[in-house]
């Protein structure tokens, strides 16, 4: 179907218009977001595990990036600085959330030995109350 406001005429009866890029929310947008965030990736240095395709590590300086649909974590040492960071900027809109405290469901906490502990607390204590189980 033709967007609204576009007249054409002398066309056949129902005219299809081409979209010659992708569209958030169409079902090729995640697949073309994903080709390109792999392209830039690849081309500043990362590479992709071959176990997760989702992780890619960078192993000269020491960082690895995860993705989720269109959210990137980026791991490093805390005492280091990562160009990455401005490079992905530079590339792609982005927004610095900080440091990770939630993700996906999961606590995300920073031990004071530099450790990292992950739990789902919030998501059993959910369950545990859908179950009348809370006490």
């Amino acid at each position: 179907m033709q967007p609204e406001g576009v007249v054409r005429t002398g066309l056949k009866r129902n005219p299809l218009c081409r979209v010659l890029r992708s569209l958030y929310g169409l079902k090729q947008a995640a697949r073309v977001w994903n080709q390109k965030i792999h392209g830039f990736l690849i081309k500043v240095g990362f590479v992709r595990s071959d176990v997760d395709p989702c992780l890619y590590i960078d192993t000269k300086r020491n960082i690895y990036i995860t993705i989720w649909v269109d959210d990137l974590l980026i791991a490093q040492e805390p005492t280091r600085y990562c160009g990455c960071k401005g490079a992905i900027g530079w590339e792609f809109e982005m927004k610095n959330l900080g440091e990770l405290k939630h993700f996906l469901g999961m606590r995300i906490t920073r031990n004071p030995d530099g450790g990292i502990s992950i739990d789902q607390s919030g998501y059993i204590r959910q369950v545990l109350e859908r179950y009348g189980m809370s006490n």
